[in-house]
């Protein structure tokens, strides 16, 4: 859920640099989905989990294939088997960069982790002491600036495969800005500007 409205606020920032983001609008959208948001994660988690099972090569090509579903789901308004080939099909526009975006998804967390612990010294075959019982509170929280980054990447993607495509932002934009009227946001960034040279 945290990935699918940071997907929609990175992509109204996007398309719209200028507009104000509204957390409002992209949690509406969120609860106005979030039937078939549901339905689409669990099937996509059955196949991943299906696939590391199976073996986990299988596991990574189906986590690269489908690393998409979230924004498909909430900015296209596509679900279940649907929204699964329509991220299937914006994978196959660049395989390599999807790869490599999804390698660092999974090893960044690792990686801050093992040079945090380092940092402070946390081993786990040591005798713990209060240093280290702090530094290995401060290392979990890392999460809180690592899963930003982490849902931010899926989104840029995203529009990043619309874009080599050929496809416009437009119709994003207006699935974005469905719940508010009068385009509001333009108003106010006219009368900021007239105010500001005046």
């Amino acid at each position: 859920m945290i990935s699918g409205v940071i997907a929609l606020l990175v992509g109204q920032l996007a398309v719209a640099p200028l507009k104000p983001l509204d957390l409002t609008l992209a949690l509406g959208l969120l609860l106005r989905r979030w039937k078939p948001f549901l339905k689409t994660s669990v099937l996509v988690a059955l196949r991943i989990t299906l696939g590391f099972i199976l073996l986990v090569v299988p596991g990574f090509l189906l986590l690269v294939r489908y690393s998409l579903w979230a924004p498909v789901v909430l900015m296209e308004g596509l679900e279940g088997r649907d929204a699964l080939l329509r991220a299937r099909v914006l994978r196959d526009r660049s395989r390599s960069m999807i790869a490599v975006a999804m390698v660092f998804q999974l090893f960044l967390p690792f990686g801050v982790d093992r040079v945090l612990g380092r940092v402070f010294g946390v081993n786990d075959d040591a005798e713990r002491s209060v240093e280290m019982e702090i530094g290995s509170q401060l290392i979990s929280l890392t999460g809180v600036l690592v899963l930003p980054l982490l849902a931010i990447v899926p989104a840029l993607l995203y529009l990043k495969m619309r874009q080599l495509g050929g496809e416009t932002s437009t119709e994003v934009m207006a699935l974005i800005e469905s719940g508010e009227p009068g385009r509001q946001w333009e108003r106010k960034m006219r009368s900021r500007q007239t105010t500001q040279r005046h």
